[in-house]
């Protein structure tokens, strides 16, 4: 660390910048000394260069279009720093993917990613053909700066399998991912239901919100289930088994009818032949 210390601040912004986002925090975290150059407001050049950078690396240059507001009274710094957070996953999820191996769980960790796949994924049947579009798009166009860009026609062609329009809306949504936006819903294409509550679930790891959430799709629903009780250990099997429980008692009452009913059957045969001997001696 002392070492580090003794370092430029041109040369340690490009150490930094190598390092990453994840270290420079964590760098930040040590002590009182480096929290003040890295993460504290007031000293506002260095990390107002060093998070720009680190935005600029991960979303590309068209971040360079937003503008803070001048009228608010906070250093310049803080601000990229809130941009750079308020844009990326702070929650480790399983390692594994899930039983419902949904398409979030494998962009979980870039919110822009994970919202795009939302929006494209939605009101389609979700299968191979879909997921291999969407693979293959995000791949070309993997920041908001590469859909901004994008020629709209090309991308119009590549995205037809989904529908119409989609390349509309991921021009918008990129658009608005660069600019300011406070919740999910504020984002062109984001609706609560599907892009919302994943971003809940897999970027905030708040599972508890999606299940309390009516609106929440039914699958995000389930994950949000699945991810409680990985976190809070009362694991898969207890739900299996009490499932199976109330399984058990339903098979055993048909069983008990079915036994039943031919006794009722049998006997009304040997009535009526009894009534008609009867009838006969009279």
């Amino acid at each position: 660390m002392a070492s580090l210390a003794s370092v430029p601040e041109d040369g340690l912004l490009h150490i930094l910048q190598y390092a990453g986002a994840g270290a420079a925090a964590r760098l930040g975290l040590t002590s009182q000394a480096w929290a003040e150059k890295i993460l504290h407001e007031e000293d506002g050049g260095f990390s107002q260069g060093l998070w720009r950078e680190f935005a600029e690396d991960r979303w590309g240059y068209e971040i360079r279009r937003y503008e803070f507001d001048n009228d608010i009274d906070e250093s310049d710094h803080i601000r990229w720093l809130r941009y750079y957070r308020h844009r990326s996953s702070s929650v480790e999820l399983p390692t594994c993917n899930s039983p419902l191996d949904l398409i979030q769980e494998y962009y979980a960790h870039d919110p822009y990613r994970l919202l795009a796949s939302c929006i494209l994924c939605s009101r389609t049947s979700g299968g191979p053909t879909i997921r291999n579009v969407v693979t293959a798009f995000l791949k070309k166009y993997p920041t908001p700066t590469h859909v901004v860009e994008a020629d709209f026609w090309t991308m119009r062609r590549e995205l037809l399998p989904l529908g119409l329009n989609r390349e509309k809306t991921m021009k918008l949504f990129a658009a608005g991912f660069l600019g300011e936006w406070e919740e999910v819903t504020d984002l062109y294409g984001c609706g609560a239901g599907l892009a919302g509550a994943s971003f809940d679930v897999f970027c905030r790891g708040d599972y508890n919100k999606a299940l309390r959430d009516k609106k929440a799709d039914r699958t995000v629903k389930a994950y949000a289930s699945y991810l409680k009780r990985i976190r809070e250990g009362s694991g898969e099997e207890g739900e299996d088994a009490d499932t199976n429980r109330v399984a058990k008692p339903k098979s055993t009452k048909k069983a008990v009818k079915k036994r039943k009913a031919p006794t009722k059957r049998n006997s009304l045969p040997v009535r009526r032949m009894t009534r008609n001997r009867t009838q006969r001696g009279r």
